[in-house]
């Protein structure tokens, strides 16, 4: 009958489920936890550390949010070289790896 505990099983018997089995939502919120976490952690460290992580996240950034995002559009849209678009699209690419090396330096 329900609600009944069985002589077999323990009375709060629960299957973890496996990492493979896990939805990929919830992996993925897993690890942005933990990802903010340890940069919560770095950011209380001593101020040499804070100066590294500066220097990572500027040399990240260009890479990350500008030039593969551009060169990706430019891929997709078939953006002819040299045409007006593409010229516009390479010179904000530069101003923004400009921007990460000023940033990375000071």
């Amino acid at each position: 009958a329900r609600g009944q505990v069985r002589d077999d099983e323990p009375p709060y018997h629960h299957s973890v489920p496996r990492w493979h089995e896990l939805p990929h939502q919830l992996v993925q919120t897993g690890l942005e936890v933990c990802l903010c976490g340890s940069d919560h952690r770095l950011g209380h460290s001593p101020p040499v550390l804070q100066r590294l992580l500066g220097l990572i996240g500027a040399a990240s950034f260009w890479p990350l949010t500008v030039y593969f995002p551009i060169e990706m559009y430019i891929a997709r849209a078939k953006v002819l070289k040299l045409s007006f678009n593409w010229v516009c699209l390479q010179a904000l690419s530069l101003a923004c790896l400009l921007v990460s090396l000023i940033a990375a330096a000071g």
